[in-house]
Order: C-alpha cells, then structure tokens, then sequence
C-alpha cells in the first residue's frame, strides 16, 4: 500500500499548488478591482471639481463637458 498513500500525498500536494494560485489570483483580482475604484473616484472628483470651476468662471460649454461626465456616473448627486 505505499503507492496508494505515495498518491494520495502527491494529489494533496497538488490540490494545495493549485489552491494557493487561485488564493494569489484572488487576491491580485481584487487589488485590480480596489485600484480601478479609486482610480474611478479620483477622476470624477476632478471632473467635478473643473466643471464647477469653469461654470464659474462662465465657460459653460467645458462646464457641461466636465459635468456631465460626473452626471452619467453619479445621477443621484443632488448637487
């Protein structure tokens, strides 16, 4: 019976293998993801932020430009 428990060990060994590459391919997915969101919210902020600032400044088309691109991803935004 040594070739059974020979097996066994090495199909646990690669059951464990090729646990960690989809723990490691988890875990890299989800710092994309995380990375993507903030890379996201940093660009609508400033989208935001310019459209406001060109409305005041009385350039309403760059305005419009800026904040509807912060409208189409944000339309609950009262403001």
């Amino acid at each position: 019976m040594p070739t059974s428990r020979t097996a066994r060990r090495r199909t646990i060994r690669r059951l464990t293998i090729v646990a960690a590459f989809v723990g490691v391919l988890a875990a890299v997915a989800a710092v994309l993801h995380t990375a993507n969101s903030i890379q996201n919210d940093r660009m609508l902020t400033r989208a935001r932020a310019e459209g406001i600032a060109a409305y005041q400044q009385g350039d309403l088309d760059r305005a419009v430009q800026h904040l509807s691109l912060y409208n189409a991803r944000r339309p609950g935004d009262p403001e």
